[in-house]
């Protein structure tokens, strides 16, 4: 591949690129090492300059991070030129674009409660994808607990007899005179 001559600190720039991936998407650098299948180390050595990525591992995951994290505004172009690679793809390289998905009736069909990720990259963003479940579970159960609590109490508001009134009030409801 051919590197490009008109970035000084290509390994910088990928650096914090990275760091901008990690941050805005949630993902650790293992869950991201586990996209491209390579170590977190490895991540650890791209972020910092010591070493340099594949042009075929940035597409990979630059795919992977357009495709289930398009507002982050990170694909394989934007890795690549981070990387200090050009970013027009050679003839022996293939274009920088995701496989299609298959037909949307295929897509249709997908069982998650079946699912059993095989690659790295699934097995990665299946990891994201539970984690985010339980995530979701656990905020979900928070708000029907607090949901429940403010039922109670405003049951309890509710059905306040007068001489609760009475009580809070010093012994004067409304429209009583001493």
């Amino acid at each position: 591949m051919v590197r490009s001559q008109g970035t000084p600190e290509p390994a910088l720039q990928l650096g914090a690129l990275l760091d901008h991936v990690l941050d805005k998407s949630g993902l650790t650098q293992a869950a991201l090492a586990a996209v491209v299948g390579v170590s977190e180390a490895q991540i650890s050595r791209w972020k910092s300059g010591r070493s340099q990525p594949k042009f075929s591992s940035l597409v990979t995951l630059g795919t992977a991070l357009r495709d289930r994290f398009p507002v982050l505004g990170v694909g394989p172009e934007e890795l690549v030129a981070a990387a200090g690679y050009e970013t027009t793809t050679p003839k022996s390289q293939p274009p920088l674009q995701a496989a299609p998905s298959g037909s949307e009736e295929n897509d249709a069909e997908f069982d998650l409660a079946t699912f059993v990720p095989t690659t790295p990259v699934e097995k990665a963003l299946f990891a994201i994808y539970q984690a985010n479940e339980q995530r979701m579970e656990t905020l979900i159960a928070d708000q029907q607990r607090q949901f429940r609590e403010l039922s109670s109490k405003l049951d309890r508001l509710a059905g306040r007899q007068p001489e609760d009134d009475d009580d809070a009030n010093g012994g004067m409801s409304a429209g009583k005179s001493a």
